[in-house]
């Protein structure tokens, strides 16, 4: 693996690490003695589902290659593990279900704030169970795809053959066992393949275009209702609390959009970079270091907006938290 690349997935997970655990930490500070409910549930569960992903990247570092007509998908892993070509086929499968699941917790959080800041339904735990295997469901059957596109009859050295750099850190080809060895003693690679020429690529490609759809158009849905709500309240509500639920959308607005951003745009751009057949070696790749921050942005804009509301209470006394004020109910 390029040493920057190893560098960006380990300095992904530490922020990863200490973001989710500041979070949750914060998190039960605002939540105090209020019964929790299903949007509590799936805030704690979006810090717990952050720190699992950024592990699971950093453990089984992946790459995705473009490479001659071919989708190159590369996992490095410990030297003392041998497995077959289905082992590892499912196991880029279960990290790309991590990479998706992260957008879709991130749309499910934002659906379960709108109904508790809304009040519009009782937030059971059978509610949060529902959106939770819904929310996983959803990229497990994108990830079906990806594990179905897979052809274990492609040979085993398309990226040696066209001349993977040897200064990316490939050093040695070992062609029996579908593997290359790393300048890195204890690690190994495998390879594994889709031909452009696969009917199943194009259909993993529309999976993904529909599901990242799919999101924005939840999120962007979810949003305006928000703001309709906010705004249909705005007779009721002091000038103070007018002004902190205007500061407090805007950073709603990032909450609900960067994460999505920052996944869905690298996402787009490496399907388009396949489909035009562009020369970007490392796009994919790049788009999945991309995907690992998004497990930090979530944790990060929750402090942000956590600390917004301690340091507005402070200056303007606001204590009612059960208030009309679309902002206050932000445990």
């Amino acid at each position: 693996m390029l040493d920057y690349l190893r560098v960006l997935f380990f300095t992904s997970f530490g922020l990863s690490l200490i973001l989710n655990s500041i979070s949750i930490y914060l998190f039960f500070q605002s939540k105090g003695k209020e019964t929790s409910n299903a949007y509590h549930y799936m805030v704690f569960f979006q810090f717990i589902f952050g720190l699992t992903y950024s592990t699971v990247s950093v453990l089984l570092k992946m790459q995705v290659l473009i490479i001659h007509g071919y989708l190159v998908f590369i996992v490095e892993y410990p030297y003392f593990m041998n497995f077959n070509f289905e082992f590892y086929r499912i196991l880029i499968f279960i990290v790309s279900s991590f990479i998706y699941g992260n957008i879709s917790i991130v749309t499910f959080v934002l659906i379960y704030r709108y109904f508790y800041a809304c009040s519009i339904f009782f937030l059971s735990k059978i509610l949060f169970l529902k959106g939770l295997c819904l929310a996983l469901l959803l990229p497990m059957l994108v990830s079906f795809n990806l594990w179905n596109a897979f052809d274990i009859d492609t040979p085993t050295t398309i990226a040696y053959n066209f001349d993977l750099p040897i200064k990316d850190g490939f050093v040695f080809a070992t062609i029996q066992d579908r593997s290359l060895a790393t300048s890195y003693v204890c690690f190994t690679l495998y390879f594994i393949h889709i031909p452009f020429s696969s009917w199943k690529l194009y259909i993993l490609l529309i999976g993904y275009i529909i599901y990242i759809i799919l999101n924005y158009v939840i999120v962007i849905f979810v949003f305006k209702k928000y703001m309709a709500y906010f705004k249909s309240h705005l007779s009721v509500m002091s000038a103070n609390s007018i002004r902190m639920n205007k500061d407090f959308i805007k950073i709603l607005a990032y909450q609900a959009f960067l994460p999505l951003i920052l996944s869905g745009g690298p996402v787009i751009l490496t399907i388009t970079t396949i489909l035009l057949e562009l020369p970007i070696r490392h796009v994919g790749t790049y788009a999945i270091v991309s995907l690992t921050f998004s497990s930090s942005i979530n944790p990060l804009l929750f402090i942000v907006f956590y600390l917004t509301i301690k340091r507005f209470m402070r200056k303007t006394n606001v204590i009612d938290l059960n208030s009309k004020s679309a902002g206050a109910r932000i445990h």
